[in-house]
């Protein structure tokens, strides 16, 4: 299961609020079975109603609205321009509506914590978005397949190298982080991934280590 896809998978269905397993299989060419993994995986966090067998796929219940702080002070500002610009353009009430529902959100409301994945290996934290890196992507890969990575450190004082568990990413509203367990001090740490400088996959792997979503809320 890729990140990258998964997130794609939780925008199209924020955005269309219903999805056909057939429509994913055609999209991303995997089977039906592979793409009722990634909804059940997305159904962790999100209310949906699943459909499964002959004309099956998931609706998103009508209530859920897009968390708030889902995007920076100049990405809320761009979307709201692309919308209107988009409309204008068009006529298409679907621009107009999202354009309504943007700016009518709440920015009084407390960022939450929300869990993606019932193995615990996505953690978003609801606030400012963050560009998914590469080192994310390969991070999320060895997470997945349970290889242990050689992490390269750089912070203002010094490098080093750490070999590492990786178990789950997390993001703080600002920052991606990564829990994992160290060899080095044998015990389960969080890492920076601004500070990760190089992430190269080994040829070992490893046995995950029990842990609860609290541990990592805990560390950051």
């Amino acid at each position: 299961m890729k990140l990258s896809i998964l997130l794609n998978i939780f925008f199209q269905i924020l955005h269309e609020r219903k999805l056909t397993a057939a429509a994913l299989c055609e999209e991303y060419g995997f089977s039906a079975r592979t793409a009722y993994r990634y909804i059940d995986v997305l159904a962790q966090t999100l209310p949906l109603q699943i459909k499964r067998g002959r004309n099956g796929g998931v609706r998103l219940a009508d209530s859920y609205k897009l968390p708030t702080g889902l995007l920076t002070g100049e990405e809320y500002s761009a979307a709201i321009e692309a919308l209107t610009a988009a409309y204008s353009q068009t006529a298409d009430e679907r621009y107009l509506n999202a354009k309504r529902k943007l700016s009518a959100r709440n920015k009084s409301d407390k960022h939450r914590a929300a869990l993606m994945g019932g193995t615990n290996e996505i953690f978003i934290c609801d606030g400012e978005n963050s560009v998914l890196s590469q080192t994310l992507i390969t991070l999320q890969e060895c997470i997945l397949q349970r290889v242990i990575v050689l992490a390269r450190m750089q912070t203002e004082d010094k490098s080093h190298e750490e070999r590492i568990e990786p178990h789950a990413l997390a993001f703080d509203g600002k920052h991606w982080h990564l829990y994992a367990f160290s060899h080095d001090e044998r015990t389960f740490k969080t890492l920076f991934i601004a500070d990760m400088v190089g992430v190269f996959r080994t040829e070992s792997t490893f046995r995950k280590r029990p842990f609860k979503p609290a541990d990592v809320l805990r560390k950051m």
